[in-house]
């Protein structure tokens, strides 16, 4: 059996890379260790892994290097075995973690799934995503948080969604996919694979990571203070059903209009316009023993 395992020494304020001794102790015989310097090296690493054959890819992260090494093994038959490491790490709620404990029997028992993931065409660039992205306040607010976790280590993620509600504009948008269209005024849209994003927070009730499509959840426009006192309804995913959030399916989705920030799993990518496509049962997942 070959095994690989890929670290991010950042994610966890540490933790994940002073993890490894304990990944060593329960995976006696891993085949390759990489500890990422620089984004990108996860992707490589785990595309390198699965060329070779690789039967499993352990990965010590957050979601953002989740979804990087998982760029390199889509539609491959190598298995992503990820552990949470990171200040969300919100993919694995959905799919349920495999616990540092319970690694070595995980990895005996060798019980995979199939997973869907979204292949994402923005700037004149292709890449994918396994959980969740965010068009509008969220994607704000994850730039700012990102940003200022690069000067600050112990920076709030709350306290960064609070300041950008109070600079909420609404963002007027264009969006269709197969089997909807929507024009108008949002303050957020989510388009989902997975069901949680934010440290916990339900984004999708109904997603299914395998169910072969994509949740949209469309946040129209309103005031700062409509905003603000329907914020923390996110929390359980009781948002969905406020009369001012369309709910849609689909398995293509295109945004015509320029200059719509967003972000997946967690990382700032950039502006609209974009496609997204799901790609069902394309990541092959262990699973919790």
């Amino acid at each position: 059996m070959k095994i690989g395992a890929i670290v991010n020494p950042i994610s966890g304020d540490g933790s994940a890379v002073g993890s490894i001794p304990e990944i060593e102790k329960q995976v006696r015989g891993i085949t390759e260790l990489v500890i990422t310097r620089k984004g990108g090296e996860a992707m490589l690493a785990a595309e390198r892994f699965a060329k070779s054959g690789f039967d499993f890819i352990i990965v010590a992260g957050g979601d953002g290097t989740l979804n990087e090494a998982s760029q390199g093994i889509i539609d491959t038959d190598t298995a992503l075995v990820p552990l949470a490491f990171g200040n969300g790490s919100d993919f694995t709620r959905s799919i349920g973690r495999i616990e540092m404990a319970g690694l070595s029997n995980a990895i005996e028992a060798g019980r995979t799934r199939k997973v869907d993931t979204i292949e994402l065409e923005y700037a004149g660039k292709r890449t994918h995503f396994i959980n969740i992205m965010e068009l509008g306040f969220g994607a704000l607010v994850m730039k700012r948080f990102n940003d200022r976790r690069k000067i600050r280590k112990n920076t709030s993620f709350a306290r960064h969604i609070l300041a950008e509600a109070f600079r909420l504009k609404a963002m007027q948008i264009s969006i269709s996919g197969d089997s909807f269209s929507f024009s108008g005024d949002i303050a957020e849209c989510i388009i989902a694979n997975g069901m949680y994003f934010g440290r916990g927070l339900l984004a999708s009730p109904g997603s299914s990571i395998d169910d072969g499509i994509m949740d949209v959840h469309i946040i129209e426009g309103m005031g700062k203070g409509e905003f603000f006192v329907k914020l923390p309804r996110i929390r359980n995913g009781s948002y969905v059903q406020d009369r001012k959030v369309r709910n849609y399916t689909a398995r293509n989705i295109e945004v015509s209009t320029p200059g719509i920030p967003f972000e997946v799993d967690g990382e700032f990518l950039g502006f609209s316009p974009l496609k997204a496509t799901i790609r069902p049962q394309s990541l092959n997942l262990l699973q919790p023993p």
